[in-house]
C-alpha cells in the first residue's frame, strides 16, 4: 500500500459578497471525524486546523486514506458537500486530484441559496471516496445573509 491522504487546509468556509450583509463562516466544531486527523494524528477538535481567514499550508486536516498500487495508483477523488441540517444543499466533487494545492470558490446558485433554511444549521462535509468522512459545522453568521453565497476550501493529495 502507498499513504497518500487527501488533505484540505485553510478551509475558508462560508462567505457572502452581498455589500448589504457581508459575513464569513468558518468552522466552529467537528460533527464527523472519521478517517480524518489534524497534522499530529489527533482527532479531537481537528476544525481549529482549518478555521483561518487566511489560508496556511502547514495548518490542515487530512484523511487516511491509502491507495493500493495495483488499482489505480496514487488516483484520489475528493467530494465536498454543503448541508442545512440533514439536507444536503450541494455537492462538489473533484477528480483525480494532484499533490498542489488548489484553492477552490464555488458560488452557491439561487436554487441552492433558496434550499437554506438556516444559516445556523450549516455544516461542509468532506468525503474521500473510502469511507472517510469529515464534517464540521460552520460559525453562525452575525446578521441576516444575502446571495451571492460562496463555499471557499482548498485541497491536495498529500503522497509520502
Amino acid at each position: 500500500m502507498i499513504g497518500a491522504p487527501i488533505g484540505a487546509a485553510g478551509i475558508g468556509g462560508v462567505t457572502s459578497t452581498d455589500t448589504s450583509a457581508p459575513f464569513l463562516l468558518r468552522p466552529d466544531g467537528d460533527t464527523t471525524t472519521i478517517g480524518w486527523i489534524d497534522p499530529v494524528g489527533g482527532v479531537i477538535d481537528i476544525y481549529q486546523n482549518i478555521d483561518e481567514i487566511t489560508a496556511s499550508d502547514s495548518d490542515f486536516v487530512q484523511s487516511n486514506r491509502t491507495f493500493s498500487a495495483t488499482v489505480a495508483p496514487l488516483a484520489a477523488d475528493l467530494k465536498v458537500r454543503l448541508y442545512d441540517g440533514a439536507t444536503m444543499i450541494v455537492e462538489w466533487t473533484h477528480t483525480d486530484i494532484s499533490d498542489t494545492f488548489v484553492d477552490v470558490e464555488q458560488t452557491l446558485t439561487a436554487p441552492q441559496f433558496a434550499a437554506i433554511t438556516s444559516f445556523a444549521n450549516l455544516f461542509i462535509e468532506f468525503d474521500d471516496d473510502q469511507g472517510n468522512v469529515y464534517r464540521f459545522q460552520l460559525s453562525d453568521p452575525p446578521g441576516g445573509a444575502g446571495a451571492p453565497v460562496k463555499v471557499k476550501y482548498r485541497y491536495r493529495k498529500v503522497v509520502g
